[in-house]
């Protein structure tokens, strides 16, 4: 190396790397000419196209669900314009049923006169069972005969129908739906659940309280129900004995005039 190159070569300053805006170097006219950062600001633009980029696809993929779901979407909010929706529309793996809950001999602001709206969830091991039932207007004029206060609120015997065949037919359709369904539900036993009872028998009941520890058995529910439903089941009245000795041992036509303040289901339906 020749010594004016060496010379020329040492007479450069060197670069301030402490220098906080980034590194600056000497121009021709003796002042400290600031280099642009062209390499920060292109590796910005691209990390911001790429963000935009990004998304972008998010947004679209996003939208393609939406306009996929938005019919269901409208149907359960009633915004589709076609009326209330069946329990069809809303969700085939759901049914409503309605009961009406009657004390008609009980004239009093404190009798429970309503209805009781079920969710039943077709997934429950005993859905089925259940909408069977109901379909065959088994509930329909059975007493609440087991009111329990802070438990349940059991119905479901039919003196005229508690019969030898009816009880295998329903022991058969349980076998095969428990075993069809088995742990693709995971209802427990909260309030405002409800359940039926195990074995061959179609009686049910509403939970009116936290009864999780029934959930051990096997007692698992089918459905739920509102906030409306857990009111009035709240209000049936529980002072009779539980149990179904009364209804079995009198005419069936007879245990409202003996026990004016037991309510009955007076009906279940599907809602259409």
């Amino acid at each position: 190396m020749r010594c004016k190159d060496f010379m020329i070569r040492r007479s450069r300053p060197e670069v301030k790397r402490s220098d906080p805006d980034g590194p600056s170097y000497p121009s021709p006219n003796g002042k400290r000419d600031k280099r642009e950062k062209r390499p920060a600001t292109g590796a910005f633009l691209a990390f911001a196209l790429t963000l935009g980029v990004i998304y972008l696809t998010i947004f679209k993929s996003r939208s393609s669900v939406r306009k996929q779901i938005s019919p269901a979407a409208e149907v359960i909010s009633g915004s589709s314009g076609a009326g209330t929706p069946n329990a069809t529309e809303i969700d085939k793996d759901s049914a409503i049923v309605e009961c009406i809950v009657s004390t008609a001999n009980w004239k009093s602001d404190e009798a429970a006169n309503g209805v009781l709206r079920i969710t039943v969830d077709r997934r429950a091991p005993d859905s089925e069972l259940f909408l069977y039932l109901v379909s065959e207007g088994y509930y329909d004029e059975t007493h609440i005969f087991r009111v329990i206060k802070g438990f349940v609120a059991q119905f479901g015997f039919h003196p005229d129908k508690e019969m030898i065949n009816w009880k295998a037919k329903i022991e058969n359709k349980r076998k095969v739906h428990r075993s069809f369904k088995a742990g693709k539900i995971n209802l427990q036993n909260e309030k405002g659940t409800l359940t039926m009872i195990k074995g061959p028998s179609p009686q049910i009941f509403l939970n009116i309280g936290d009864n999780r520890r029934l959930d051990k058995d096997g007692t698992l529910p089918v459905g739920f129900v509102d906030d409306y439903s857990i009111y009035l089941g709240e209000k049936i009245y529980s002072g009779y004995k539980p149990g179904i000795g009364q209804i079995a041992s009198i005419k069936n036509g007879t245990v409202s005039e003996l026990f004016p303040r037991m309510s009955k289901i007076e009906k279940c339906s599907f809602r259409e």
